[in-house]
């Protein structure tokens, strides 16, 4: 084995040891009741929060949805992964000693298999946790279900829950890359093939990586009406006939009373760069359509939960039809913009 291999295999080992000393993982919650927000840290033996009283918070938001309570003692893997952290060191070092290059792939495989191993337990904790509700819970909505998400931004009724890697979990994905790289140099100009390219190498990793860590889809999330807020007005979201939502693209939804709250808040929010614009067709209460794509009536014989008596249509002809019926002008989500910042600017 080559001295590059060598120290990157060293290098590795370092990632992993330094582990032991930062969060694996980082989950955050947002609700009203704490502007602040509430932050928890999975660490690779305990779980912390922002302060000692951050897990008791999270707690009390869980007990009123039914969730369990959240306790280190909880979890048996906090008393197992520090010793499966040390054995896989212990296990680098013997590759370092053997000089095998045989032994780096297989060590290689087998840290993989064991991250692997630990997201997915991950996985099952998450949604352990998030689906199995006391139905005399304080709070119950029939169908919803309260685990935060694997990778990246879900709203919760009226909760905004985010989870990413926190300074551990990179430490792995490096020691990962190192051992990646110490093979590719093991076995350069040592074979009859021709090995890719480090170039090309360092893309597939930065790729791979960046699906792995980064990755996190706009989708729409579904508004509990009668529970969730307007994220404009503040008003509870009632009427399932005009429910609008902003999602970024970072997948974290904003939710609105009506179509002119959604587009008020458009026009304040100027360094929000949405991926999704989303209106409710009236004619189907619940739906949504681009509000792009959306025909909006504007009748006061056909009021809205706010003052502009915005109606937002999937299908054209019925909007047509409908503003014959009520007196009314129809408009295009421009137009929209536009009469909500007019408006803004009488209030």
């Amino acid at each position: 084995m080559k001295k590059t291999s060598l120290f990157l295999l060293l290098l590795s080992s370092a990632f992993l040891a330094a582990i032991f000393f930062v969060p694996l993982w980082h989950i955050r919650l947002e609700a009203p009741q704490y502007p602040g927000g509430l932050d928890m840290y999975i660490w690779i033996h305990q779980i912390t929060g922002t302060d000692e009283f951050t897990l008791q918070n999270i707690n009390i938001l869980n007990h009123y949805v039914g969730m369990a309570a959240i306790t280190p003692a909880s979890f048996t893997e906090l008393n197992i992964m520090p010793f499966v952290l040390l054995g896989l060191i212990l296990l680098s070092v013997g590759v370092m000693v053997w000089r095998n290059r045989k032994a780096l792939v297989a060590y290689t495989f087998i840290l993989i298999l064991s991250g692997a191993v630990g997201l997915a337990d991950f996985y099952y904790w998450i949604q352990e946790f998030g689906n199995n509700l006391d139905p005399q819970a304080p709070i119950v909505v029939p169908g919803m279900t309260y685990s935060p998400p694997f990778l990246g931004v879900k709203t919760l009724l009226n909760i905004t829950a985010t989870s990413f890697p926190d300074l551990g979990g990179y430490f792995f994905g490096l020691a990962v890359m190192a051992l990646c790289l110490a093979i590719y140099f093991s076995y350069k100009k040592e074979t009859n093939y021709a090995p890719l390219s480090l170039p090309t190498i360092s893309k597939i990793g930065a790729v791979a990586t960046s699906l792995l860590l980064f990755s996190c889809t706009a989708e729409p999330q579904p508004i509990a009406y009668g529970t969730d807020n307007c994220d404009h007005c503040r008003m509870t979201i009632s009427d399932n006939r005009y429910g609008a939502e902003l999602v970024t693209k970072k997948g974290k939804a904003f939710k609105f009373d009506s179509a002119e709250c959604l587009a008020a808040y458009v026009n304040e929010q100027k360094e929000i760069d949405p991926a999704l614009l989303l209106v409710t067709d009236y004619t189907r209460p619940g739906e949504f359509v681009n509000a792009a794509e959306a025909t909006f009536l504007q009748s006061e014989q056909q009021p809205s939960p706010m003052g502009l008596n915005l109606t937002a249509f999937a299908d054209q002809k019925t909007a047509t039809a409908t503003a014959r019926e009520k007196d009314g002008n129809l408009l295009r989500w421009p137009d929209v913009l536009h009469l909500a910042a007019d408006y803004a600017k009488q209030m």
